[in-house]
């Protein structure tokens, strides 16, 4: 039956010429987060990493590309384009110094068929901080690294590497430690002398290392390392540890959001009885210390209040940025959408990628909407 749904979907609907078409039956899961409508066609850039909807733009007659090349690429003027467009692009040096190098530039005819990629969905986790699929990952790529230096450094006269080598200079911007990395050595190497290592006589080979790892998931280990230096750089460095921070953020936000409330409704009430006083003509002994008392204590709580109000913003900040990274937006985005959980994604907010409500956020919904009740 899905046979012949598929013959008759291709007899009526044209075909892409690019790619393979692939033909959804009813039940059928659709890539992308919006959903396909019956007979439409969607062209898609799919691969093991993400999957991403692709949109073909007609090129007008008069576009072209122009490219900048870098100084000594080496590309050469052709039909003297680099030279008209010198002349037309110099301007006189200030006096005393040299006239500035002329603008090279590359012009080409634009492509017949382009198209635009649209916003990347992922079919790859990013590994969590400090979890064990992190560890087992490092394990087998630092091995894999550390063997492929030591072959291409065989047959040298200084075959042997050092252990501050491979913790200085290959893995400068890790905080992998020399225990770690020896670890590593010992799975394929041995020390001979002066804390000096070398491949050993059981090396299983860099085919065998490669083997334990996807490409898919050296991007992933990227994209997990750009975002723990970027969490570093706002100034978060240990929240980020573990795979229930983001939960625990987030119900930490509410109590201190939670406890705001609570202080600010108290300051308002404080302010009150001070006005009772404030509207008397003549007070007693007693009155006026208990005045003066509320005054005290209303500029105690505005200045608590205040300082609560910092603390919960910084809060909120931390948990925007940590809700934004990759570990948790592919994880959610792939719990939800690929896998069929019965949480909801955010889709807007925080996390939407254009800054602008033209994108999706793949952020998991802290609690479900509420459904309305009809007599």
């Amino acid at each position: 039956r899905r046979a012949k749904e598929r013959a008759e979907f291709l007899r009526d609907n044209e075909v892409i010429p690019e790619g393979v078409t692939k033909c959804l039956g009813r039940s059928d899961p659709g890539p992308f987060v919006a959903e396909l409508e019956p007979g439409e066609t969607q062209p898609a850039l799919v691969n093991n990493l993400f999957v991403a909807p692709l949109f073909q733009h007609e090129p007008s007659p008069n576009d072209f590309l122009l490219t900048v090349p870098k100084q000594g690429s080496g590309l050469v003027a052709t039909e003297g384009s680099f030279d008209e467009f010198a002349n037309t692009t110099q301007v006189p040096p200030p006096e005393g110094k040299r006239p500035p190098e002329p603008v090279r530039v590359v012009v080409q005819p634009f492509p017949k068929t382009l198209y635009t990629v649209g916003q990347t969905e992922p079919k790859q986790r990013v590994m969590y901080p400090n979890s064990k699929e992190l560890r087992d990952f490092q394990s087998s790529f630092i091995a894999f690294q550390i063997a492929k230096e030591m072959e291409r450094t065989r047959g040298d006269d200084e075959e042997e590497i050092e252990i501050n080598f491979i913790k200085d200079i290959m893995f400068k911007n890790t905080n992998l430690t020399a225990q770690q990395l020896k670890a590593r050595l010992k799975e394929i190497g041995e020390m001979n002398h002066d804390n000096r290592w070398s491949l050993s006589a059981d090396y299983e080979g860099l085919d065998s290392l490669g083997s334990k790892f996807t490409p898919e998931e050296v991007c992933a280990h990227e994209s997990h390392q750009a975002a723990v230096r970027r969490l570093q750089d706002v100034g978060i460095f240990e929240l980020h540890q573990g795979k229930d921070v983001l939960q625990n953020v987030r119900v930490t936000v509410k109590f201190m959001s939670t406890n705001v409330a609570a202080m600010e409704r108290r300051l308002k009430e404080l302010k009150r009885r001070k006005e009772r006083f404030s509207g008397s003509i003549a007070l007693d002994e007693r009155a006026k210390k208990l005045y003066a008392l509320y005054i005290k204590t209303c500029d105690y709580m505005e200045a608590e209040v205040a300082k609560a109000k910092r603390e919960l913003k910084v809060a909120r900040f931390i948990q925007e940025e940590i809700s934004i990274a990759p570990w948790n937006t592919t994880n959610d985005m792939i719990d939800v959408h690929r896998e069929g959980s019965n949480n909801l994604l955010t889709l807007t907010g925080i996390g939407d990628p254009s800054g602008r409500s033209e994108g999706f956020a793949f952020i998991r919904e802290l609690e479900k909407p509420k459904r309305e009740a009809y007599a």
